[in-house]
Order: C-alpha cells, then sequence, then structure tokens
C-alpha cells in the first residue's frame, strides 16, 4: 500500500456528504485556516469571540462541531490514505473542496482552545438539545497525528513507533489486528519486515508478536510506555494496550526525547510461558506522596501526603523549577522539548486577583477554561509537600502583569493541560517530584528498564511459586533521573519479570 499511494498523483478523500450546515461550517474552518493559524491566532481568536460571541454568525460552530465529529476521522484506514499523499491533497464535502492543509490549520487552532470548544460550541449545541460528544478531542488529535505522518513520509524521516501506537489507539477498526495489520506500511520498515499477517491468530497474540518485533528491531523498550494497567484486560501488563482507547495525551510522542537509561539497550528473554516477559533495569525509587487527581475534580481530599522531607534539588530555586517542568514533562508541545521558561504557571494564582483592564489579551486568558482550570488545580495540591515545603510555598507571591506575555502563558496552560489529563502529582522516597498515571499508589517502584526512554511504573505482583513479579502501571516524568542521571548511581542490573 505504501507503494501505491507513494507513486500515485494524489488520493482524493472524501468525507462524506453535505449537511443542513455543512457550507457555514467549511465558510468557518477557511476562516480559521486563514486568519487564525499564526503562534498567536488563538489569543486573537479568543479575544474577538469574547467581544462578539456572533462575530462568525449563528449556527456555525454546531455545524463545525458536526464536521470534526464524522466518523470519517476515526477510521483506521484513513491512516495511510493521508498520511502517504500531500498538504494539497484535495478534501471533498459533497460537492466542496478545500485542501488538507486547511484542515490540518483548522483543526490545530481548535486543538489549542478550550474556549471555543467548551464555550461556544457547547452552548451552540445546548441550545439545539444535543448532547456534547468528546470524540471532537479525539478527532482533532488524529488530524494533527496524520499530519506528522505525513512531513515525516515527505521528508524521509522515520516515524517514531511510539507515535504510531499512539494514534492507532485513536481510531477504530473492525478487526482488532488491524491496528497492527492496517499500519504496516506507515512502520519503519525494520519492524514491518518481522511480522507476518494471520488473521487466523489471536488478538493477544498480535499485539504481543508486534511488541516483541518492536523491541528486537528498534532495540527499544519503549513500546511498553503504551501498556495499560487495568482490571478489564486479561492480557499481561507489558503488552501495549493498542484496542484501548488513550484517556489522556503521551508525555512525549517520540521515543528519544529523554534518556533515562543512558545509551544503553533493550535486553529481554521471553519465558517458558508467553505471558512473562524478562528485561534487565534497576530499581531506581518508590513513590511516597500523590497529589491531587484530575479524575475527582482536583479535590485536596485526594492527595496522599509527602511523609519524608529531603531534598534531592538543593535550593529552592532549583525545586521550583522541578515542580513547573514537572508539571509540562518538560515539553512545550507532544513532540517539541521545552527550551523556554514556563515558571510563570507558579503565578497563576495571584494573576487571577489581578485587577487588569478589559479586552487585552491577558485579560481574555485569566478569564478563560484553561487558566481556570490550573488555578483549581495548584489550589487542590496547594498543601501537597515536595522537598519539604507546601506546593503553595512555590508559587509566586506577586507578579507585573505587563512582564507576562499572555501568548507565552496560554502555550504553558495548554502544555500543562495535556499533561494533567489522567495523572498527578508524585513525590518518591529520595525527594523527587514528578507526574505518573493516576492508578499509582504508594509503594510503587519506579524502573529504569534497559532501553526504555523514560522511567516505567511498576508494581510488585507474585507468581503461583511465590516469585517476584511486576505490572506495568504506566510511564512517568521524574525530574532529575529523565537524562540518565540514575545511570551513575551505580545501581547494580538485575532481571525484572514482567507479567
Amino acid at each position: 500500500m505504501r507503494e501505491i499511494y507513494t507513486r500515485a498523483w494524489t488520493p482524493i478523500i472524501w468525507i462524506g456528504e453535505e449537511e443542513s450546515g455543512s457550507k457555514e461550517a467549511l465558510d468557518l474552518l477557511v476562516s480559521l485556516a486563514s486568519e487564525y493559524s499564526s503562534r498567536d491566532g488563538v489569543q486573537k481568536l479568543t479575544g474577538t469571540l469574547h467581544r462578539n460571541a456572533k462575530h462568525f454568525g449563528v449556527g456555525c460552530w454546531r455545524a463545525l462541531n458536526n464536521i470534526v465529529c464524522r466518523r470519517y476521522w476515526r477510521r483506521l484506514w484513513i491512516l495511510q490514505e493521508i498520511a502517504l499523499g500531500r498538504y494539497t491533497t484535495p478534501v471533498l464535502c459533497g460537492e466542496r473542496t478545500l485542501c488538507w492543509g486547511q484542515y490540518v490549520r483548522a483543526f490545530s487552532v481548535l486543538k489549542q482552545t478550550d474556549e471555543v470548544i467548551n464555550t461556544y460550541i457547547t452552548k451552540e449545541l445546548e441550545e439545539a438539545s444535543l448532547p456534547f460528544d468528546p470524540v471532537i478531542w479525539t478527532n482533532l488529535g488524529t488530524v494533527q497525528e496524520i499530519q506528522f505522518y505525513q512531513d515525516s513520509h515527505l521528508s524521509d524521516k522515520r516515524i517514531h513507533t511510539y507515535h504510531l501506537i499512539n494514534v492507532s489507539r485513536s481510531v477504530h477498526s473492525t478487526d482488532p489486528r488491524d491496528k497492527v495489520y492496517g499500519l504496516l506500511s506507515l512502520m519503519d520498515e525494520s519492524i514491518a519486515a518481522l511480522i507476518e499477517p494471520d488473521y487466523t491468530d489471536s488478538v493477544e497474540n498480535v499485539y504481543r508478536s508486534f511488541a516483541l518485533a518492536a523491541i528486537s528491531a528498534t532495540g527499544s523498550l519503549d513500546v511498553i510506555r503504551h501498556c495499560v494497567l487495568s482490571d478489564d484486560l486479561d492480557s499481561p501488563s507489558w503488552i501495549p494496550a493498542l484496542s484501548v482507547e488513550p484517556t489522556g495525551d503521551a508525555f512525549t510522542l517520540r521515543d528519544d526525547t529523554f534518556t533515562t537509561s543512558g545509551i544503553s539497550s533493550a535486553s529481554i528473554e521471553t519465558m517458558s510461558t508467553s505471558h512473562l516477559l524478562s528485561c534487565k533495569g534497576f530499581i531506581a525509587d518508590r513513590i511516597d506522596g500523590l497529589g491531587c487527581m484530575w479524575s475527582k475534580g482536583w479535590d485536596s481530599g485526594t492527595v496522599l501526603q509527602t511523609q519524608n522531607t529531603l531534598d534531592p534539588y538543593g535550593t529552592f530555586e532549583v525545586a521550583q523549577e522541578a515542580i513547573w517542568k514537572s508539571l509540562v514533562a518538560c515539553h512545550a508541545r507532544p513532540t517539541e522539548c521545552l527550551d523556554a521558561d514556563y515558571g510563570s504557571l507558579l503565578a497563576t494564582p495571584v494573576l487571577a486577583k489581578a485587577d487588569l483592564p478589559e479586552q487585552t489579551p491577558l485579560k481574555d486568558l485569566i478569564v478563560s477554561f484553561i487558566f481556570d482550570w490550573c488555578v483549581q488545580y495548584l489550589a487542590g495540591d496547594a498543601e501537597f509537600k515536595i522537598a519539604g515545603r507546601p506546593l503553595k510555598d512555590y508559587c509566586w507571591k506577586e507578579v507585573v502583569p505587563e512582564q507576562i506575555d499572555a501568548v507565552h502563558l496560554r502555550d504553558a496552560l495548554m502544555q500543562r493541560d495535556r499533561i494533567n489529563l489522567s495523572r498527578r502529582l508524585i513525590t518518591t522516597d529520595m525527594g523527587y517530584v514528578g507526574m505518573a498515571p493516576e492508578k499509582v499508589e504508594r509503594g510503587d517502584v519506579v524502573a529504569v528498564l534497559f532501553g526504555c526512554s523514560m522511567p516505567i511504573v511498576l508494581r510488585q505482583s507474585m507468581g503461583e511459586s511465590g516469585d517476584v513479579r511486576w505490572q506495568v502501571v504506566g510511564d512517568c516524568y521524574l525530574h532529575g533521573i529523565m537524562d540518565g542521571e540514575s545511570m551513575e548511581w551505580g545501581r547494580i542490573a538485575q532481571g525484572l519479570v514482567l507479567c
């Protein structure tokens, strides 16, 4: 299929017939793509709507929602159709034609703003007695993922396996085996060469074979970063849960961003039973405190207070930096490492009380959902202790509003919101701070597995013969060990049996 789509002059995309309101929706899409897709476009858009909620007309947001929520965007087979195409590929809705690039730019604007979706789209749906479908967030993300593949294909760059798995979990396929087989044309050829489609095989075996092929071909264990610990799954915890939709965004969609295990390669052994996988690594730390939970509305009652007062960071300023970098997992976007100072996230509580002039970019931001969510989050964790101090002590006590760049702060808020979905702050026995899946428990260990770019949270389990095994809880960000620092601690490598 790769060769067919690559040799074609261009694929033609048809997302379905025109519906009531499609013209208005597509007109709005064109406007978003052409007028609001610059770096400050989201700020410009929300400011325009604050001043005139009907600037684009009545009913257009509901109509655009219908376009974004179409089932087309969730079909697995569209991935290769579009990813192997071009930015100018025509996209037809009925008889109306736009180019793929216009959809990408418009969807990117919507993905970057909570205000439009949570205020204007939701309001128009309520007025029409229609329910809000959260699939809109998934579809917006899927289009961004496809564009990443297209860019990689056109520039002959490698598509990171982790990136591919992430979108595979977000789309639908009639046969769950196609979560692997349907993406062979997009996979790294060294992985695809190790996979022979066999639709008579069980789904678990197909996913297991894919995981082992990815590890074997790349020397990386990053494939297990897509594992989901769930009572509803019968498969081993180390096999990526391709059939389970993500409950939040990935820390990073690259497998070369962090170097937690240095330059090591995966060292694995399949056990006598296919349910077990032995890998080399070591236990770096153990989880101590747990911050408030996103799924519980950041209720302070969900905090499990840190028990120790250790401070591996040395100074207040370094600990403060560790906190805000943990809030965004040291990333600006899923594919971009952080090269800016997002410390102003800790200024949001005091900014919320500032008396600012109306109709200014910072005022427009402060009244937005994305800003309020950060304030609520920091309030929920206000008493959570990090390096011996409550989180509220690390927040700024005063701020000069004129020195705050509203666009820069919005970028930071969007990234914090993305990372916090289904995650919570954690502290460890050694005093480190980080971010981990909500399902973590005190006593879970933070392991450095050779060949894995990020730390993995493991939970001890006992085998039938009393042998120690480990369940994969998920990957985590732990500030201070992400660049291979723990590899210098002199810990003795051991075989960790994953079940």
